[in-house]
């Protein structure tokens, strides 16, 4: 997250000389704040759903009409703050009457909220690449199974502690190998991964999330 994942560690291991393994500045910092990143994205024609995205001061001096742009992106949603990771801050919203309790709640966390709209029927499935700019190879599928209605925090590095203690992080998340999608739709994740990764400018290996819509296959 914060101070590791989005740059600052790296530009600090920049200025000693030291070489590392993994994305350079730019890298990490696209891909932890969720509004740039989707700005990239929506450049290169990758998929994305629909959003709207506002600063904390936005919506405390305007609520009325940041919640006309969420109106617009259509319930239910999910309201989560930009630059955090592992599902902290997020919450489900499926009417306005909830919505003020998931802003506040998201603001607690970021400066800047993002709204999206929540993808129905939904199968979430990874795909990691590995490489750099020049060549890139991506993985196996896999499809992640949730018992909620998007992988919590708690699913994903509290599920395996219950007995001893002791998370086994995202190991414990229950998962299916190769993930259960047809061919085509595997190799079009796998394209659209390979096309993120350069995008953001990455290099070493990462991991893209992937929402799909089973009902409309895409």
């Amino acid at each position: 997250g914060n101070n590791v994942e989005d740059g600052s560690l790296q530009g600090y291991i920049d200025t000693l000389g030291i070489p590392y393994v993994g994305s350079r500045v730019l890298g990490s910092a696209l891909g932890q704040d969720k509004v740039i990143m989707k700005q990239v994205f929506s450049s290169m024609n990758l998929p994305i759903v629909d959003y709207c995205w506002f600063f904390d001061t936005e919506y405390l001096d305007d609520a009325e009409g940041i919640l006309n742009k969420i109106n617009k992106v259509g319930y239910p949603v999910i309201v989560k703050p930009a630059t955090l990771g592992s599902s902290v801050g997020i919450t489900v919203v499926k009417d306005e009457e909830a919505l003020d309790d998931a802003i506040m709640d998201a603001i607690t966390y970021d400066t800047k909220i993002v709204v999206e709209k929540m993808v129905d029927n939904l199968v979430e499935v990874n795909c990691s690449v590995l490489g750099d700019y020049e060549y890139q190879q991506t993985s196996v599928l896999e499809e992640v199974m949730s018992s909620d209605e998007f992988l919590t925090y708690k699913e994903k590095y509290l599920g395996g502690g219950k007995k001893t203690g002791a998370s086994k992080g995202m190991a414990s998340t229950s998962r299916v190998v190769p993930a259960r999608i047809s061919d085509k739709l595997t190799e079009e994740v796998k394209e659209i991964a390979k096309g993120a990764f350069k995008a953001l400018n990455l290099s070493g290996i990462c991991r893209i999330d992937f929402l799909i819509d089973k009902k409309e296959n895409k």
